[in-house]
């Protein structure tokens, strides 16, 4: 079902499929039991920049975004122990 979802949006051809959502922070372990050979690249900001980026197409407050990323980085560093395939990224050392 999920990747029905997906198709619309990715190349029916393609091989790759790269997906940016901040919710998919804690569906990585989920998302490897689906696609066993997944492998996540995982660029990581600042919450409160990444709240301010999320901001622009939501009515969350900012303090509730922020609090979000911040729950979502820790549940990050708890799944990459079970993660077969993980590399993770500051997004200031990428720009």
């Amino acid at each position: 079902r999920y990747d029905a979802e997906l198709d619309p949006w990715f190349d029916p051809g393609g091989a790759w499929r790269i997906e940016k959502s901040p919710v998919n922070l804690a569906r990585m372990r989920l998302l490897q039991g689906l696609f066993p050979l997944s492998q996540f690249v995982v660029i990581v900001r600042h919450p409160s920049f990444m709240a301010a980026a999320v901001a622009k197409w939501s009515d969350t407050p900012q303090a509730e975004l922020t609090s979000y990323g911040i729950k979502a980085y820790r549940l990050l560093l708890e799944d990459l122990r079970f993660l077969h395939a993980a590399l993770v990224l500051r997004y200031e050392d990428l720009v």
